[in-house]
């Protein structure tokens, strides 16, 4: 939206800094980028990030996120557990290995934080699941907390760049290329990330099983439950859809006042 379609970069690490790879491979967050507002890519936690800016968030269901997540560790080559169901332990205990050893936020502590942050005005929390479906309906949402505008035009270049069938026709610009050969050419990291395809079509080829399943519904109990109060995820994305058709009634409401 900010950068009014334009889709000529090389990787998108190029153009969107991400934030946990920034230093070491010489990308200043503090340059300008192609268009207002300035955008950043992160994995940490909320209460792990700078403050000062707007932060646009998305749950998704756990279930869908451990297998989206395995299918990532097994394109990478990362992936060293029998089954996905062992990767599912190790995810949702957060005992995951990763190449440089560093320590992990678990996806637990990042979804109680959203939650925990979704009223303030510098955060907008949506619903995977629903911005999937619909990216065209929650153009104008985003639009308005980024403070960009949303003509018919730009929303319809938008919604088509944003696409799956877009994006597996550009597949190289979303394949972490150019943050390899950056990591090679700075030599500052333990281990390179190497490239690999990350738009899939359809569902994963692996599943969970359904005790696998119950586990991640156990782990959501123990961790998540007693921060935020919602007793599954269905009903977490519940009331972050609440919320959204609240904050959107009341827009619309001051526009007519």
């Amino acid at each position: 939206l900010g950068a009014g379609g334009h889709g000529d970069f090389e990787e998108i690490t190029g153009v969107v800094a991400w934030l946990e790879f920034s230093f070491d491979i010489g990308v200043k967050c503090e340059a300008e980028q192609l268009a207002p507002p300035r955008l950043f890519k992160t994995h940490q936690r909320l209460a792990a990030i700078n403050r000062g800016a707007k932060y646009l968030c998305t749950v998704r269901d756990p279930v869908k996120v451990c297998e989206s997540y395995f299918a990532f560790f097994t394109e990478k080559g990362w992936a060293a557990h029998k089954s996905i169901d062992d990767f599912a332990y190790a995810w949702a205990h957060n005992l995951l290995w990763m190449p440089d050893n560093a320590p992990r936020t678990s996806y637990w502590d990042c979804i109680v934080d959203f939650w925990r942050a979704r009223h303030l005005p510098t955060v907008c929390v949506l619903v995977f699941e629903d911005l999937a479906k619909d990216i065209g309906g929650h153009l104008p949402t985003i639009a308005a907390f980024l403070g960009v505008r949303c003509d018919p035009t730009l929303a319809a270049k938008t919604v088509e760049m944003a696409s799956k069938d877009w994006m597996a026709a550009h597949e190289s610009k979303f394949d972490d290329h150019w943050l390899s050969e950056r990591q090679a050419a700075c030599g500052t990291a333990p281990r390179k990330v190497p490239p690999s395809t990350k738009v899939v079509a359809g569902a994963h080829v692996h599943r969970l099983s359904e005790s696998a399943r119950a586990m991640l519904l156990e782990r959501w109990e123990a961790q998540v439950a007693p921060l935020t109060g919602c007793k599954s995820y269905e009903e977490m994305a519940a009331g972050l859809r609440e919320l959204r058709a609240q904050r959107r009634y009341e827009a619309s409401w001051s526009k007519q006042v």
